[in-house]
């Protein structure tokens, strides 16, 4: 099995340069995919909108809307690329 350790990005580190999807990680141990996004107002002006300028991870549920999850979020990384089957 491959040591993946190297991998992970503390957000202490460095954060994500693009707006995107990432996996991501925190201090419960549950991995996920989230979304990344420099200004999170221009994601959702409702939602967000007392995040004017501010950078975030963030997901979105169906019922809710979207919602913040930054301040749990301790590490993340990239998405793999997609096999090359399905590019």
């Amino acid at each position: 099995m491959m040591n993946n350790e190297s991998n992970w990005i503390s957000v202490k580190e460095r954060l994500p340069n693009k707006n995107g999807q990432y996996i991501t990680i925190g201090n419960n141990k549950v991995v996920e995919i989230n979304y990344w996004n420099k200004n999170l107002y221009k994601v959702d002006n409702y939602d967000f909108f007392d995040k004017k300028n501010k950078n975030g991870f963030y997901n979105y549920d169906s019922e809710y809307g979207h919602y913040e999850v930054t301040d749990s979020v301790t590490h993340w990384m990239p998405l793999p690329e997609l096999p090359k089957e399905l590019r």
